[in-house]
């Protein structure tokens, strides 16, 4: 069966249409999580993969067993401008090549996670029957859109869909760099999805959200690390978004913990990102009520994203897809 703790793949997925300093970072940030979450007997990921797409034939899916094979992989496939399309209106082939993953023979499909990062949008519109089999098999997107693309179609919403309908997560920004990998690479080691939310707020003012629960009991009653991912917009950063605090209460020990993210948050200055990846501490084995607080200077529906992952799979289930 399909299972939360069945052995699983992490694949990295890069667009030929970056440069090189953007897919190094990203290779160099997941090889080093997973050296050490190899040892991890509680981790899920035993497979490491990378494909480089965008190119003129379909990119190799390599596959390997440990993380420096998998960094040199990457640097042995760096993007190389003569490989790419010939016409900036090419659409993005990255559809195909998650189609090929769920095919492959070689590493195990059931609950893994493709970390794509997307320069080129696709032209294809919909891709309901690739979904199903996604979420068939468990499969999770991680995909990062460039707000300024090199080309293709007009529709990013294609990916960043089915990221959401998958469970996955789905942000835009001009530029990647270091610390936008170190947090989606911590899924390496925090790597049980527990929560995952999709609001919509528009204007200011406050929601309570599902409570948030770490199945696992701890008699000791100590906090658990989660990594949290959230994403505020779902396009490119427009000028309407100015700060989002979400918060935790136990009502066991009247402690409340607020992760606050506003417009003067240093990642605005280099990068415009609609996501923030951070960490909260909550207790084992007890709800945890959760509350959003937003400001957005437009009426318009905004669309947002929250995750939540443990280290602890003990008493992990799948968590329902969005409807």
């Amino acid at each position: 069966p399909c299972t939360p703790h069945s052995n699983s793949t992490y694949l990295f997925a890069y667009s030929n249409d970056f440069d090189n300093e953007t897919v190094l970072e990203a290779a160099y940030t997941v090889a080093f999580n997973s050296y050490y979450n190899l040892n991890n007997t509680k981790n899920h990921f035993r497979f490491f993969a990378s494909v480089r797409f965008d190119t003129v034939q379909d990119g190799e899916i390599y596959y390997n067993y440990i993380g420096s094979e998998f960094n040199k992989t990457v640097l042995s496939h760096l993007p190389d401008p003569s490989l790419s399309f010939s016409s900036s209106k090419t659409g993005s082939d990255i559809l195909r090549v998650i189609d090929r993953f769920l095919k492959n023979s070689v590493a195990p499909v059931c609950g893994s996670t493709i970390f794509i990062i997307l320069k080129r949008y696709p032209n294809e519109y919909e891709a309901q029957e690739l979904l199903s089999r996604l979420q068939g098999f468990h499969v999770t997107l991680q995909t990062l859109i460039s707000s300024e693309p090199s080309g293709g179609g007009t529709n990013f919403r294609v990916m960043y869909d089915l990221s959401i309908n998958t469970n996955g997560f789905s942000g835009f920004s001009n530029k990647f760099w270091g610390n936008t990998y170190d947090g989606l690479a911590n899924e390496l080691d925090a790597n049980y999805l527990f929560y995952a939310v999709n609001p919509t707020v528009s204007g200011t003012g406050s929601l309570i959200l599902p409570p948030a629960l770490v199945p696992e009991i701890d008699p000791n009653n100590n906090f658990v690390y989660s990594l949290l991912e959230i994403n505020i917009q779902d396009h490119p950063l427009d000028n309407s978004f100015n700060s989002l605090n979400i918060s935790f209460h136990d009502v066991a020990t009247s402690n409340t913990q607020t992760i606050m993210h506003g417009r003067d948050n240093w990642q605005f200055k280099n990068a415009n990102p609609t996501f923030y990846i951070t960490s909260a501490y909550i207790h084992y084995g007890r709800e945890q009520q959760v509350a959003l607080s937003y400001n957005y200077s437009s009426s318009d529906p905004q669309h947002l994203q929250i995750r939540m992952f443990t280290k602890r799979g003990d008493g992990i289930q799948w968590i329902p897809f969005p409807n």
